[in-house]
């Protein structure tokens, strides 16, 4: 794509955010900082990881965190944009599995006093290891890239049993 291509796509997604803005209903503050973050990712990826490889072929090139998260642990990731019921943006989310270059990952929120109960099956209260009450959102389940992870942030540990976290997780998917 030629630099004039891509002034005049990101002036067409300019007028987009504008329009959408303009709605009153979205955060682009937040949907602009996760925008640049992708780019800035991706541009670390394909711009220092890959020319440091002779071949320059990305799909030989593979970043891994200074500490790998475990199962059962809790990560802050970069979830992105999104569409309107997805959860976006920075979040802390409980990794259900490592899988080398990826984790699957389960958004978690704050609960707060106004939020009522988990809706089961696709919500599940957890306690954080400071005894903060997280609510997960099996519901947002996703494979996720080890660069969204905001490792600076350390990790947390989660305080109620990976077998009940399992036990309703299979029951979310039917398993």
């Amino acid at each position: 794509m030629s630099k004039a291509n891509i002034q005049e796509e990101f002036c067409e997604i300019a007028r987009l955010a504008e329009m959408l803005d303009a709605t009153g209903c979205y955060d682009m503050d937040l949907f602009i900082a996760g925008l640049k973050q992708m780019i800035k990712g991706n541009l670390f990826f394909y711009g220092t990881l890959a020319k440091k490889y002779p071949e320059k072929d990305p799909s030989s090139v593979f970043y891994d965190l200074k500490v790998n998260p475990e199962a059962h642990q809790l990560v802050y990731v970069q979830l992105g944009n999104g569409y309107a019921k997805e959860t976006r943006a920075p979040h802390w989310c409980y990794v259900l599995k490592n899988a080398g270059q990826k984790l699957t990952v389960i958004p978690v929120t704050s609960v707060k006093k106004h939020s009522g109960p988990a809706r089961a099956p696709f919500e599940l209260n957890i306690e954080e290891e400071d005894g903060t009450i997280g609510r997960m959102h099996f519901d947002d389940v996703r494979s996720i890239d080890k660069l969204r992870v905001n490792d600076k942030k350390g990790y947390r540990s989660v305080l109620t049993p990976r077998s009940d976290i399992v036990a309703a997780f299979k029951k979310y998917m039917d398993l």
